[in-house]
C-alpha cells in the first residue's frame, strides 16, 4: 500500500464560506492552497444570508412533517416552500430520497451527527477573531425564537431536545411575559418566544471579505472570476485543474462550489445530488421596530438580523429554474415583514441565492469515491455561517492525516452511491475530465 503523504499544493474551487475555511485550515497545517471562483469572494449563497452561527438550528432540511407542509404549498409561489411545477419532473427520485428523511429518527440522528459541526464552529471563530485587532464584530446576544402561537415554539423545543441530551445548554419552557419583556419587548403580546444563548451573528458580506484576508496572510492565492471548465487526471489522481485562464497543477482538489458542486464531482465520476434551493433576504433601513436580538418566526420561517440601523429579513426556500427573484415571491416577503415590523424609510432590492441541499439535508465533507486526492465541502444548506469553520477544520485533518475524524462519517460523500445512481441525474454542458 502507498504511504500517504500530505498535499504540498491544493486547489479549493469556491470562494465562499465552506471554500474559505477549508483553505484557512489547509494552509494552516501546511498546505500550500489556491482559491478559484467563477465569481468574486462570498458572491453566492454565503452573501446574502441572516449571518448566523447558530448550533440549535443546525438540523437536517428534511423534518417530520415537511412532506406534508410541502405538499400543502405545492405551487403557491407566496409560500415559504415553493417548487416550480416545471422543476418537478426532473427532481422526482431527489424529493423521493428527501421524503424518506422525514421522519423523527433520522432527524434526530441529523442533529445529534451536526452537532459536531456547530459548537465547535465557535471555537474556532473565536480563535480566528482573537488573533486580528481588525477583526469584524460578532454580536452575541442571543437568538429569540418566536411565533404567534404557542405551538410551533414548543415543537422547537421538542426538536432540540437531542441537543440537550449531549449537555449543550438550551431553553426548556416558554418564556413569561416579563422575561420576555426584559429581553424583547417588542415582542410582548405579540408572541410566544424562547432565547437561545448560544448564538452569533456576523455580517456575511463583511465578514466573507475578512475570512479571505486571513487566507491571503496564510499564503494562500485567491483568483476570482476564474472558471473550472475541466480536470486533468493521472493514474486515478487529479493532476491539474483547468481554467478558463490559467491550468494549475495540484495534489489534491477541495470541490467546495455551492450548488454547482454535483457537476464538478460529476466531472470526475462522483456523484453529489446537490440541487440550488434558492433562499431570498430583503435589507430595509430604520423600520418602525427594531429588535435587539436576531428572531427566528416559526410560523411565517423568518430569519431576521439586525445590523445596526438595518434589518435583513431572510428565509423561504424555492426549488425553480429562474434565474433572478421572483417577484410575487419578494411581495410576499415584503408583507410578512411589514405585517411583522411596519415600515421602514427605504429597502434595497431583493436578493436571491442558491443554497446547496442533499436529500438527506447533512453536509457533504470528505473525499470522493474513485479519486485518490479529491474532496467536497459542500451540501452545507442553510447552515454555511454555522458549520463551515468546523467542516474545513475536519476536511483539513482528512487530506493532511490520510484518517477520517469519527464524527465526519456521516457526512461521507461515498453514502451517496449507495441510494442514488449517477446516470439519472442531468449534467451541466461542461468538458469532462481528461486522463493524462
Amino acid at each position: 500500500m502507498e504511504r500517504f503523504k500530505q498535499p504540498e499544493a491544493a486547489v479549493v474551487v469556491g470562494a465562499g464560506s465552506a471554500g474559505l475555511w477549508a483553505a484557512i485550515a489547509l494552509a494552516r497545517r501546511g498546505t500550500r492552497v489556491t482559491v478559484v471562483d467563477a465569481g468574486a469572494v462570498g458572491s453566492g449563497a454565503s452573501w446574502g444570508n441572516a449571518g448566523w452561527l447558530c448550533p440549535s438550528q443546525a438540523g437536517p432540511l428534511p423534518e417530520p412533517g415537511q412532506v406534508a407542509y410541502g405538499l400543502r404549498s405545492l405551487g403557491d409561489r407566496r409560500s415559504a416552500l415553493y417548487m416550480a411545477p416545471s422543476s418537478i419532473p426532473g427532481m422526482a427520485l431527489w424529493l423521493a430520497a428527501f421524503a424518506r428523511r422525514c421522519n423523527a429518527r433520522d432527524y434526530a440522528a441529523g442533529v445529534r451527527a451536526m452537532s459536531h459541526l456547530g459548537y465547535p464552529s465557535f471555537a474556532l471563530v473565536s480563535e480566528l477573531l482573537a488573533e486580528d485587532d481588525d477583526a469584524p464584530a460578532a454580536q452575541r446576544s442571543g437568538l429569540m425564537v418566536a411565533a404567534a402561537d404557542a405551538e410551533p415554539v414548543r415543537a422547537f423545543l421538542a426538536a432540540v431536545a437531542p441537543l440537550r441530551e449531549q449537555g449543550h445548554e438550551l431553553p426548556h419552557r416558554l418564556l413569561d411575559d416579563d422575561e420576555l419583556a426584559a429581553l424583547e419587548p417588542g415582542l410582548v403580546g405579540r408572541a410566544s418566544a424562547v432565547h437561545v444563548a448560544d448564538h452569533w451573528q456576523v455580517d456575511p458580506a463583511v465578514f466573507l471579505q475578512y475570512l479571505a484576508r486571513r487566507a491571503r496572510a496564510l499564503g494562500v492565492e485567491i483568483r476570482e472570476r476564474w472558471e473550472v471548465s475541466g480536470f486533468e487526471l493521472a493514474g486515478g489522481r487529479v493532476a491539474a485543474v483547468r481554467c478558463l485562464n490559467a491550468t494549475i497543477a495540484t495534489d489534491a482538489l477541495v470541490i467546495a462550489a455551492g450548488a454547482a458542486s454535483r457537476d464538478l464531482a460529476a466531472d470526475l465520476g462522483a456523484h453529489i445530488p446537490v440541487v440550488a434551493g434558492k433562499g431570498y433576504s430583503l435589507d430595509v433601513a430604520e423600520p418602525d421596530w427594531m429588535p435587539r436580538h436576531a428572531l427566528m418566526y416559526m410560523d411565517t420561517h423568518l430569519a431576521v438580523s439586525p445590523f445596526g440601523d438595518r434589518l435583513r429579513i431572510a428565509g423561504t426556500m424555492e426549488f425553480s429554474r429562474r434565474r433572478g427573484p421572483d417577484p410575487e415571491r419578494v411581495r410576499a416577503l415584503e408583507d410578512v415583514a411589514r405585517d411583522t415590523f411596519g415600515g421602514w424609510r427605504d429597502a434595497a432590492p431583493a436578493w436571491m441565492g442558491a443554497r446547496p441541499i442533499v436529500p438527506d439535508g447533512l453536509p457533504v465533507v470528505g473525499r470522493l469515491p474513485g479519486v485518490a486526492n479529491a474532496y467536497a465541502a459542500t451540501g452545507y444548506s442553510m447552515l454555511g455561517m454555522t458549520i463551515a469553520a468546523a467542516s474545513g477544520d475536519l476536511l483539513a485533518q482528512e487530506m493532511t492525516t490520510g484518517r477520517k475524524p469519527a464524527v465526519a462519517a456521516p457526512f461521507d460523500p461515498a453514502r451517496f452511491s449507495r441510494w442514488l445512481r449517477p446516470s439519472v441525474w442531468r449534467r451541466g454542458a461542461r468538458r469532462p475530465a481528461v486522463s493524462t
